[in-house]
């Protein structure tokens, strides 16, 4: 009796565990300039899921499949964000993604240093 309970509950666990499974995309963030990767920028699919880069650029992303109709996120200090729709980067079929960001220049106003001198109070 227990042997069967034991099975049953076996194969129960193993069903949801392949419905649930996640699916993996893997790719490489590069600069759309030189080609090379960039470190640390952020792919994300809500606002709770997402990953980074490491040094060389490369990412894995992994996500339960029913977010598939989701539009993912590339984002990185210094470059323009870039929104992709998950579909269609993965009918690419592609094993690993490569996806480039454009450079984004900042022009900031003119900083003034000047000395000021304190009194302490009596």
């Amino acid at each position: 009796m227990k042997r069967q309970a034991l099975l049953i509950i076996s194969i129960v666990w193993i069903g949801l565990s392949c419905s649930l499974g996640q699916q993996i995309l893997r790719g490489k963030i590069s600069d759309f300039a030189n080609r090379e990767g960039v470190p640390y920028a952020n792919i994300s699919i809500t606002q709770d899921e997402g990953t980074a880069t490491d040094i060389s650029g490369d990412f894995l992303l992994s996500f339960a499949p029913n977010v598939t109709k989701t539009k993912i996120r590339v984002s990185c200090i210094g470059y323009l964000s870039k929104t992709l729709s998950l579909d269609s980067l993965l009918a690419k079929g592609d094993i690993n993604h490569k996806i480039y960001l454009t450079p984004a220049s900042l022009f900031l106003q003119e900083v003034t240093v000047q000395k000021k001198s304190y009194r302490p109070l009596k």
